[in-house]
């Protein structure tokens, strides 16, 4: 898994190596090339990579000795859900990351006080981001929401959506700093 993403340090983004766009082509686009088990297999490495990592399994940054907030991940772009689950994981927060923004929103309804903090994509389907905004703060008027979009919507979303401000959209392609000091941001208060 290592090697579908790279990190630059010097920057602080993380892509796709081209071992991993070749493999989430595959994913996305099929490959005619392998058998159906084949896919089924890939498909299931990646669900069990999203799954809740077991938290004796997690590593636990040093700053997160601390009760750490519960938070919500989606995004239906897998590759993007994984990294950003690994930087949360990192950094010791607890993650429930979901491709599937409906069965995200179910799990949500049935524990909406759990989450302090729900990151999500715009652009998804059949629920988009700022459905999923509507629904958490229904349900958890508390709980903060974070936009993670390669759009540059932070001017419309803040006149769109009560209580958004500009900071609480990250742009696409994520920056690791930048990316764990609004969350942490979030979190603080």
């Amino acid at each position: 898994m290592l090697q579908w993403v790279s990190y630059s340090r010097d920057s602080g983004t993380v892509s796709l190596t081209w071992l991993g766009s070749q493999f989430r082509q595959i994913l996305v686009d099929g490959d005619h090339d392998l058998q159906g088990t084949q896919k089924e297999e890939i498909d299931v490495f990646f669900r069990q990579m999203l799954q809740n990592t077991p938290s004796e399994a997690r590593p636990v940054a040093k700053e997160s000795m601390h009760k750490s907030p519960n938070i919500l991940l989606i995004d239906d772009e897998r590759d993007a859900l994984l990294t950003y689950r690994l930087f949360l994981i990192d950094h010791g927060f607890n993650v429930s990351a979901f491709s599937d923004p409906v069965s995200a929103m179910e799990h949500f309804g049935r524990v909406p006080t759990h989450y302090g903090l729900v990151l999500t994509d715009i652009r998804m389907k059949p629920v988009n981001g700022l459905q999923v905004y509507q629904k958490v703060k229904l349900a958890n008027p508390d709980a903060k929401v974070i936009f993670i979009s390669a759009l540059d919507a932070a001017d419309e979303l803040v006149t769109v959506l009560p209580g958004v401000r500009a900071k609480d959209v990250i742009r696409k392609p994520v920056e690791l700093e930048a990316f764990m000091g609004i969350v942490k941001s979030a979190i603080a208060g």
